[in-house]
């Protein structure tokens, strides 16, 4: 339960901190964990790495700041950690499939959603039986492949 609490707590570190400068380390920190160990547990846990993660929040908030407009591409790509526009940009088109200097009000962007972790206490009866069933033959074909298979 104690690791648990250490993804939850990392993910709202994130939530809270995706305009700083926040890293995997800062992350890992936070949760009081090596970076090896925290970063294994977090992918097998939400099936993406924390880099990926922290990527995909930060493009989808800057997709959702250039809709609501009166901000520059390149005052969005700075709020956000990038260190270029050029950069940004790049990794804006890779994600929502449209450069940020197209996106108007009516654009169709990706979301990705903040990651909730939900704990159920308990666990419910569960009706087994077991079966018997009558002696089976089985039959196989060894055959030997080359190459990829």
């Amino acid at each position: 339960m104690n690791r648990l609490n250490d993804l939850i707590s990392a993910i709202n570190y994130i939530e809270l901190n995706v305009t700083t400068d926040v890293t995997v380390q800062s992350v890992c920190q936070n949760a009081y964990s090596s970076p090896y160990h925290f970063q294994r547990i977090f992918g097998i846990a939400f099936g993406v790495t924390i880099g990926e993660y922290i990527r995909n929040r930060k493009l989808t908030l800057a997709g959702v700041d250039l809709l609501k407009g009166n901000v520059t591409v390149t005052e969005i790509a700075f709020k956000y950690g990038y260190e270029t526009v050029e950069s940004f940009s790049r990794a804006f088109k890779k994600f929502h499939n449209i450069l940020p200097s197209k996106v108007k009000s009516g654009s169709k962007l990706n979301f990705y959603e903040k990651i909730n972790v939900n704990i159920n206490k308990g666990s419910k009866i569960m009706n087994y039986s077991v079966e018997e069933h009558a002696k089976k033959v089985l039959v196989g074909y060894k055959k030997r492949f080359h190459g990829v298979p």
